[in-house]
Formats: structure tokens, C-alpha cells, sequence
């Protein structure tokens, strides 16, 4: 039994009644049916879940050079930070079997936290696969229409238009993100159709039907390779007229709405598929077969090969060793309340007062919190909270800046790029640029010791999001005792975060993982979803 030490109980009396107080205006706004956790009712219960001494002798990064930057009460605060957010390797064993234990749940039985969605897609890919066709990508923040060519050979060529989701009304759109669902649909039609204008301008549209792809990156049950009826939205999405209706049908309906005759929809897959079959076409390692796809980005979610037999609580038209790719739906991992009375204390993810928080602003509160933990639409948000905790309380002025905590006072105003962008300058120890980028962005200069500061912040979080990544591969590979593999990846976190990939790595070594390999998939769900086409048509 871990008890609390008198340094934790001193911090949590330093940092808790900023946090009770944010916590309170919050829960005024939502309604109490929402809230993730009733066990956080007073700041003791907030303590247990914050697990401070639950990983005593967890890593910890070595002081580096720009720690000396600091001073001694500054450096404390730092590594209190740290520690608040740090995952231990028993933690993370823990987290390893729950994810499959969860998992093999999700195959036997419908509605489970992990969902384990099979995607009708069945087949491997062989590298030579040709033809034209057409892929809509539909993901949390863009939509994306690519018309894909598959020359053979692992050979792939692309044009293709990326246009931003709506999500404010204004003269020229309409709020496509919240509301009502029909103008997503539409606006998506419109831009399908001016995207084959602009293709093939006057030019004879190509003969017969243009295939398509329909990449619908959110929870649905799918019941056929053409058809899917949403679960939940996810992403910052939110269009309750929607749900439970067939995601297929509504596109093939405003296809002809828009009076666009020459499209013709054949498959839906999951962006996470779609990126397995991507890196799996262009991946010529056939020592390290691509056997998992993996979204790092807004969001963040798992795909992977499993045997149509071990798929349990369905029956398919197919032979029991053939090859299916499931949407994992990974990102509601450990959501409470999908766990039993008896479960209700087994919460395994890390969880700080921090999550809490940012978990309650969000729009969908008590959902998806492996997603919350690890996708960028979540990470910079948790780090604004504790730079904001950090500059407010009177104890903590000579820790950061106090301005900060107006000037990041609005939820969600720091971006998980800015937060990269500090961790980055941790490593060049060049500060001038996110000085600059700041003072752009917010008008306010910071100092180099609250640049450190910050990005010291960034670190740790990004460290936790980067080990929970790695705890979902380990999961994925114990549960199919997958031998070499590679891991296709698309998604701005892992393309573009600083040393985030190098996490994961670091990670699965600590458990003598050296037997993965990970590839970007870049925009691997547009191409992926052609494949799937191709499979059909085959």
C-alpha cells in the first residue's frame, strides 16, 4: 500500500485549490450525468487518483543542461511535474495486460470498451495491386479527396485536395462540425465534386464509375464492407441528429443530391485500416510484414491483422485463417463507465487532477481518455492547464511568469504544435524562435527560464503519451505473438513531434522489444482506403 508522503501532501496543499476552483466553474457548465469520475468528490479522493507515490522509483530524466537554467525551487517544481506525469514499467505492465485482456473482450462481444470493429475487409496485400480511384478522408480536422493510381510494384502516385473542416459558421460556410449533419454531408459532396472539375477539366471523365473509398474515421458498426452506422462521434465532433445512422447511405445520398452520376461508393474503412494497408502496399521489408496501423495525429487509434476465427461474436462468409484488418477503436481504452461495479477501481491509465480537468472542458467528457492521453487535439491543452496552475497560485510567482495564466487563460488556446515547438527548443537550446513564435502568437515576451520551463512541461506529457503508444504495440503483440513487424504510422505526432517516435522506441526496449519497426505512412488512410477498393474488386 503506497502511503502519501509529506512532500506529496505539501504539493498537493500548494497546487489544489487553484485546481478545486477550475474544477467547480467546469462542472457548473456540464451536466453531472457527464462528469468521468464520481469518485472525485473532495481534494483526498482527487489525491488517491493522482497516484504522486504510486511509482516512487519510476525513470526520471536526467537533469539536463538547461535545468541549471533554473532555480533550485524551480527545478524541484519541475521534477514534481514530472513525476506527476511519468509512467512506470509496472505501471505499464499493468496497462499492457488490461489493453489485452480488453482486446480478446472486444472479439468475443459486441459493445465493449476496446470495440474490436472488424472492417469487412479481408485479404493480404501483395504490393501489386493497379487501377484508379477515388478516396475521401474524412478526419478531425481536414477532409481530404485523392484520387490514388496504383501503377503495381509498390508504386503509388496521388493528386490530391485538402480542405478544412468547418468548424465556425460564416458567410461562406456553415458550422460542419457541430450542429446538424447534413451540411457536413454536403459540404463534403461539394468538394468531391469540384475537386473532379478540377481533375479533369474539360477533359472526358474516364469510362464507366470512378471507385470509391469512403475513409469515416469514428466509432460505427459496420455490417458490410459498404455499410456503417455510427456509434459516437469523436474529434471534436458533435452532430447528435446523426447517430445511428448509416454513414454509406448518407454520402450515396447527397453523391446524387449533388448530382454527381459518375462516383460510384464501394467500400468504408477506419483512417487506422486504411494506414495498415498503405504502409503494407509501399513496405518491401518481407522480413518485417506491416501487421499493424496506427493513428497519431488529432486523435489516435489502432488497426491491426487478426485470423477471421479468433472474431468470435460475428460469423463471416470466409475461412477461418483468412486475414481480416480490425478497427480497434483503442482510444475508449479504460473509460469507467464501461467497467463493472467489481471493475470500478481498476482504472489503469495515469491519471492526474490535470486529465481531469481537460477531460471535463472537452466535448465529450468521460470518453476516450487513452485518446485523450496520447492524440494532439488533447496534448497541448493539458500542458496550458499546468502552465496556467503554475503561474496563478501566489506560492508559484517565482516559478513562471503570473501573466501567463491570462494569457493562457482560454481552454484550449495552446496547441500541441506550440507545445512541440518549446519541447524542441529544449534540445537545440535555442530559444529565440518559440520567444518569437510566442510573442506572435500571444503578444506577451517570455523569458528563457520560462521557456524551459514550458518545455519541460511539454516533455513530460509528450514522454507519457509517447509510453502509453508503446503499451498499445506491446498489447497488440502479445495478443497475436507477432514475431518481427512493422507498425504503419500516420499522423503529425509521430511525423512531426519532437523525438516522439525515439519515445516509443525507448519504451519497447525496456521491455526487450527489438523486433518492431515503425514506418510513416504519410496520409496513408486516402491511399489505404483505395486499397481496400482494390480488394473488393479483385
Amino acid at each position: 500500500m503506497n502511503v502519501m508522503s509529506l512532500d506529496s501532501i505539501n504539493r498537493i496543499e500548494t497546487i489544489s485549490s487553484i485546481i478545486i476552483d477550475e474544477m467547480v466553474k467546469e462542472e457548473d457548465s456540464i451536466a453531472t450525468g457527464k462528469h468521468p469520475s464520481k469518485r472525485i468528490n473532495e481534494i483526498g479522493e482527487a489525491v488517491k487518483l493522482l497516484r504522486l507515490d504510486s511509482h516512487p522509483t519510476s525513470t526520471r530524466q536526467d537533469s539536463d543542461n538547461v535545468m541549471t537554467m533554473l532555480s533550485g525551487a524551480q527545478a524541484e517544481i519541475v521534477r514534481r511535474i514530472q513525476e506527476n506525469f511519468s509512467v512506470g514499467k509496472k505501471e505499464m505492465k499493468d496497462i499492457v495486460d488490461k489493453f489485452v485482456q480488453d482486446m480478446r473482450k472486444g472479439l468475443a462481444n459486441e459493445n465493449q470498451t476496446v470495440a474490436m470493429l472488424p472492417s469487412f475487409v479481408t485479404g493480404r496485400i501483395s504490393g501489386l495491386e493497379q487501377g484508379t480511384f477515388l478516396a475521401v478522408d474524412l478526419g478531425g480536422s481536414n477532409l481530404r479527396v485523392v484520387q490514388v493510381t496504383l501503377k503495381g510494384k509498390r508504386r503509388v502516385f496521388t493528386r490530391q485536395a485538402s480542405i478544412k473542416i468547418p468548424d465556425e459558421s460564416s458567410q461562406t460556410h456553415v458550422n460542419c462540425k457541430t450542429g446538424e449533419a447534413r451540411h457536413l454531408f454536403h459540404f463534403i459532396c461539394l468538394e468531391i465534386k469540384h475537386f473532379l472539375n478540377d481533375a479533369y477539366g474539360e477533359r472526358t471523365m474516364p469510362k464507366g464509375k470512378i471507385p470509391l473509398a469512403f475513409t469515416f474515421s469514428f466509432p460505427v458498426h459496420q455490417t458490410a464492407l459498404d455499410a456503417g452506422f455510427l456509434k459516437r462521434w469523436t474529434k471534436g465532433f458533435d452532430l447528435p441528429d446523426f447517430i445511428g445512422a448509416d454513414a454509406v447511405r448518407a454520402l450515396r445520398y447527397y453523391l446524387a443530391y449533388c448530382q454527381i452520376s459518375n462516383v460510384e461508393v464501394v467500400a468504408m474503412v477506419n483512417d487506422t485500416v486504411g494506414t495498415l494497408l498503405s504502409h503494407a502496399y509501399t513496405n518491401d521489408d518481407i522480413d518485417y510484414p506491416t501487421q499493424v496501423g496506427m493513428i497519431l495525429g488529432t486523435g489516435s487509434n489502432c488497426a491491426y491483422a487478426e485470423q477471421v476465427q479468433n472474431i468470435t461474436k460475428r460469423s463471416f462468409d470466409a475461412p477461418g485463417d483468412e486475414t481480416m484488418y480490425i478497427n480497434m477503436e483503442s482510444g475508449a481504452f479504460d473509460e469507467e463507465k464501461q467497467r463493472t461495479s467489481t471493475e470500478q477501481d481498476q482504472q489503469v491509465l495515469p491519471f492526474t487532477l490535470y486529465d481531469y480537468c481537460m477531460d471535463l472542458a472537452s466535448l465529450n467528457p468521460g470518453e476516450q481518455p487513452l485518446e485523450k492521453r496520447i492524440g494532439g487535439m488533447y496534448l497541448g491543452e493539458l500542458a496550458r492547464r499546468v502552465i496556467v496552475d503554475l503561474a496563478e497560485p501566489a506560492d508559484f510567482k517565482s516559478v513562471i511568469q503570473p501573466r501567463l495564466a491570462k494569457v493562457l487563460g482560454k481552454p484550449w488556446c495552446f496547441d500541441t504544435e506550440m507545445m512541440g515547438a518549446f519541447e524542441a527548443s529544449l534540445y537545440s537550446c535555442n530559444f529565440d524562435c518559440v520567444q518569437t513564435l510566442f510573442l506572435e502568437r500571444y503578444q506577451v515576451d517570455i523569458s528563457v527560464t520560462d521557456a524551459v520551463i514550458i518545455g519541460e512541461i511539454s516533455k513530460a506529457i509528450s514522454t507519457r503519451a509517447a509510453r502509453l503508444v508503446a503499451c498499445e504495440i506491446i498489447g497488440i503483440k502479445n495478443h497475436r505473438s507477432f514475431d518481427k513487424f512493422s507498425v504503419g504510422i500516420d499522423g503529425s505526432m509521430f511525423e512531426s513531434y519532437p523525438q516522439f517516435g525515439d519515445r516509443i522506441y525507448e519504451t519497447l526496449a525496456l521491455f526487450d522489444i527489438t523486433s518492431v519497426k515503425l514506418g510513416l505512412a504519410k496520409d496513408g488512410s486516402g491511399i489505404g482506403a483505395a486499397l481496400a477498393a482494390a480488394l473488393v474488386l479483385k
